[in-house]
């Protein structure tokens, strides 16, 4: 199995699917019970990652370097790239 469908199944496994490769396990995304942002379709922005930090308890807080977010490598550069020129990043745009 790719790692590519790895990650797919890591994040968007669930039992009941009708693809086998997603039906193997629930993934976090159906896993995910608390501390749960529903983001309503918006683009991501610095605002939508700071209210995702405050959903969170403070004991997964006191190490904010090891913590990590996962998005596809694209959006990561142009959310980063967006930051560094001072602007507020709105990513909803494939590249």
């Amino acid at each position: 199995m790719r790692s590519s469908n790895w990650s797919c199944l890591l994040i968007n496994g669930d039992t009941v699917s009708a693809d086998p490769l997603l039906a193997v396990m629930d993934g976090i995304l159906k896993q995910a019970t608390s501390n749960v942002v529903d983001a309503a379709g918006t683009p991501i922005s610095k605002t939508l990652l700071q209210s995702m930090l405050k959903t969170l308890p403070s004991e997964h807080l006191r190490d904010k370097k090891a913590m990590r977010f996962l998005t596809r490598h694209w959006l990561s550069r142009r959310f980063r790239y967006t930051a560094s020129m001072g602007c507020e990043p709105s990513l909803s745009d494939a590249p």
